[in-house]
């Protein structure tokens, strides 16, 4: 049986979703005897995890910028060199790069779309309309995302799934209890009050939206407290903004951390975004047991059952938000039942195996087309 090649195209090695779902997909494609490799074109943290893995990783990059000649020509030439049987491309720069040099090598390409497309702006807009042809498959990780490829029309739906994300929950579950904080150590006590987000300190991510709400909170619950795990260029302004909110002290930044021994403490999670793909962190959280609320566009969404496992608000009602926090502090036993609630709804739809599988079978049809 023939061990096909994979190699994984990947714009940033950085703190984010896509680049923890490339690890755990790696782990699982493992199993399958796919012989894989990595490129990527901005260095993080999650290089050293990947190469834990006894996995070879690339580190593409231009001689005067990211982008310029050079930088196009070294791709060319290590793609040419792996000889892959197909590139498994994720984010939007390393899948335009991966579309237009899959073209020349004549190898069959895999996008997969973590943002709706209808937030990428005129420029990217148009080399995506001229670019999603030469995929052999565009991938969608969430309803949202597939919904506004398909409204442009720029690819025949045949051309096109709908794979959701999916986590290691057991993974996990293991990592929070092994880096467990405790309240003792952050100044707090059992008695507070904690809301968690995850997540980018950029405008998409919505932070402010939440510290102001979180602002009229504290004025009525004081033993509230508000964690921001993340990092990203927004993140002086955040500070500012909770400065001038008067909540500087009960707001904590958790920069460049890992979120996974936090999420113990926290009573709820929070995704104030202004739009989602299909958040890792989100599901991490509920595989954790704590209870989501989300901002969304519509209360229907493809994780969070409002009034079932968690809540769902709609994007900018600050007012109805300030409400439901309110509730949650008076009464906390209805976070710990959503909860569980979260928690199930994780381990029977959201699981890595579920989704490794998915791609799979996609693997598997291109290579039987070739």
């Amino acid at each position: 049986m023939k061990k096909y090649r994979v190699v994984h195209v990947i714009s940033s090695l950085k703190m984010g979703g896509a680049e923890i779902l490339l690890i755990d997909l790696i782990k699982y494609l493992r199993k399958q005897e796919y012989d894989q490799s990595v490129v990527f074109f901005y260095d993080g943290p999650i290089k050293n995890r990947i190469e834990a893995l006894n996995i070879p990783v690339y580190h593409v990059k231009g001689l005067i910028s990211l982008y310029d000649p050079v930088f196009w020509v070294r791709l060319y030439l290590l793609l040419r060199r792996a000889k892959p049987d197909l590139i498994h491309s994720s984010l939007w720069a390393a899948n335009c790069a991966a579309r237009l040099i899959g073209l020349f090598l004549r190898v069959p390409v895999l996008c997969a779309v973590h943002l709706g497309v209808n937030l990428d702006g005129r420029i990217r807009n148009s080399i995506d309309r001229y670019t999603f042809c030469c995929a052999k498959k565009v991938i969608a990780i969430s309803d949202h995302v597939y919904t506004t490829i398909q409204k442009k029309k720029w690819i025949h739906p045949v051309s096109m799934a709908l794979i959701r994300n999916g986590i290691d929950y057991v993974g996990v579950q293991k990592r929070a209890q092994i880096e467990r904080k405790t309240h003792a150590a952050l100044g707090l006590s059992d008695d507070h009050f904690i809301i968690g987000s995850v997540g980018r300190f950029s405008t998409r991510k919505n932070h402010a939206y939440l510290l102001r709400v979180f602002a009229q909170v504290h004025i009525y619950h004081p033993n509230a407290r508000l964690f921001l795990i993340g990092f990203g260029p927004g993140e002086s302004s955040l500070r500012a903004l909770a400065k001038l909110l008067g909540i500087d002290a009960v707001v904590y930044f958790m920069v460049n951390e890992s979120a996974y021994g936090y999420y113990p403490l926290m009573n709820c999670f929070v995704l104030p975004s202004l739009q989602e793909g299909l958040s890792i962190a989100l599901l991490e959280a509920m595989a954790c047991s704590i209870m989501p609320i989300i901002t969304y566009e519509s209360v229907r969404h493809e994780v969070v059952k409002h009034g079932y496992n968690g809540f769902v608000i709609p994007t900018l009602n600050q007012q109805l938000l300030v409400k439901l926090f309110d509730s949650l502090i008076r009464n906390k036993h209805v976070c710990e039942k959503y909860g569980e609630r979260a928690f199930e709804t994780i381990k029977s739809d959201f699981t890595i195996e579920r989704m490794a599988t998915e791609y799979i079978q996609e693997y598997e049809h291109i290579f039987n087309a070739k």
